[in-house]
């Protein structure tokens, strides 16, 4: 009778056993999970905010070309403008300026996260003598 109170004991501990190593194993398959999902979301961000600074500076060479033809209107270069198309080339001044500043701030908001998320910012030169922009992940601090 001795004998089997400690089989079953025996097997109480490694059932016991089993169950928590299985627990450990599950709760390190969890981890892992959730990091690569935390590393997918992150560099999806990324990507994001890199194509958006690619789309910024995209719309920044146009309208600068709005913005110098608007001034050379102004300063009548081409002779003078009655003054109802005086008072649209400064409208059109104030909203073209006013535009750049917001492209500048989203510009300036996916510099500072990029930055916060331990990311290098490399301005690479493309086919089409246009800039292009990719971001690296370094390795985050502990």
């Amino acid at each position: 009778m001795g004998l089997s109170l400690y089989f079953w004991c025996f097997i109480l501990a490694s059932f016991l056993a089993i169950m928590c190593v299985h627990s450990i194993y599950r709760y390190y398959l969890m981890r892992v999970e959730l990091q690569k999902i935390k590393e997918q979301h992150h560099h999806h961000i990324i990507k994001h905010a890199s194509d958006l600074r690619t789309i910024c500076h995209n719309l920044n060479t146009p309208l600068n070309g709005v913005f110098s033809v608007v001034e050379l209107f102004k300063t009548q270069m081409f002779g003078e403008l009655p003054r109802q198309y005086q008072e649209y080339t400064d409208m059109a001044i104030d909203s073209v300026d006013d535009l750049k500043k917001n492209l500048e701030d989203v510009l300036q908001y996916c510099d500072n996260y990029l930055v916060d998320n331990q990311t290098i910012i490399q301005s690479v030169p493309s086919s089409n003598g246009h800039q292009q922009y990719s971001a690296y992940v370094l390795e985050a601090r502990t």
